[in-house]
């Protein structure tokens, strides 16, 4: 876990400039003549909502104490330890010094952390009111319908299909032939939809870390007359496409009634919509075979497979 966040992080500063931007997309488009066949587009919003990582940081000054203290300890420790079994194993006398050395100095580590995690620390209260701000903002920003909104006028402005938007999509039974489904989906063609799995703040173990946010997505473009999956494609569970935004410390995300956590959604809905739409409809890539590293290796989340046809 612990490396997998790294690499999160890492892609998040790499990727993150003063608003934030969408991962680009290791998944190959449709093909031209596959887009050419897709008739009416109807863009759907899942009906559920996404799962949210929003708790504040460790808050108060004695919280603060014991876990800057803690960190700092281990921290030391650990390494220390790491040098004292290199130079056991090396028999090299430089290194089993520094390690037992470091271990040693590991309570007044210790200590400094302590004193570094106290100040560190946002008073509970305030943390609180942040936690409150930022969970209502989250109801209120309804960041499935919001994502659909943008992912119709991305479309709209960049693309010649035609896409209309689904209030809802209809569970299909089975022996449903071609007209059923597509009365059934706003007699659209070919379905769109775009699944937010998770809304997160993200950041390093500490005490009072700068938090990114991290938004997932998966897209599903789907034939509506055989219930054919017609990007992404293939037989492993794709990555889902992701926004990250700058870092900020949790009480700034909170601040305001949730100001700036509101319009970093916003960002992320404009954004995601944007690279969904770049994506299945607009990128051209030559037939051939061409290497795309898998999900974990970037840490990513992945999107589950589908269970059969779109519906809700």
């Amino acid at each position: 876990m612990r490396r997998v966040l790294i690499r999160e992080l890492l892609a998040i500063g790499l990727l993150a400039g003063q608003w934030g931007c969408a991962t680009p997309s290791h998944l190959p488009p449709p093909s031209e003549d596959v887009r050419a066949h897709l008739g009416t587009v109807g863009v759907a919003a899942p009906g559920f909502v996404p799962t949210s990582a929003l708790q504040g940081p460790t808050s108060g000054k004695g919280s603060g104490a014991a876990k800057g203290a803690g960190l700092a300890a281990g921290e030391v420790a650990g390494s220390s330890a790491l040098f004292l079994l290199l130079g056991i194993g090396s028999l090299n006398p430089l290194e089993i010094a520094m390690g037992a050395i470091g271990i040693g100095l590991s309570p007044v580590a210790g200590l400094a952390g302590g004193i570094y995690g106290a100040i560190a620390a946002e008073p509970k209260e305030k943390v609180k009111q942040a936690e409150a701000a930022l969970k209502k903002a989250f109801a209120d920003v309804n960041v499935q319908s919001a994502l659909r909104a943008r992912m119709l006028q991305a479309a709209r402005d960049r693309t010649r299909h035609h896409l209309v938007p689904l209030a809802e999509r209809h569970p299909e039974t089975p022996g449903e032939n071609t007209d059923d489904r597509r009365r059934a989906h706003g007699n659209a063609d070919t379905v769109l939809e775009v699944r937010v799995l998770s809304v997160t703040l993200v950041g390093p173990t500490a005490v009072n870390p700068p938090l990114a946010l991290l938004v997932h997505a998966c897209p599903r473009l789907v034939r509506t007359a055989d219930g054919t999956q017609l990007y992404p494609s293939g037989p492993n569970a794709p990555p889902a496409v992701a926004y990250a935004s700058v870092p900020r410390r949790f009480v700034e995300w909170g601040a305001e009634d949730a100001r700036l956590f509101r319009e970093a959604m916003e960002r992320a809905s404009q954004g995601l919509a944007e690279k969904i739409v770049e994506d299945a409809f607009l990128v051209y890539l030559p037939q051939g075979r061409r290497w795309s590293p898998p999900a974990a290796s970037l840490g990513q989340t992945a999107c589950a497979p589908a269970a059969g046809q779109v519906s809700r």
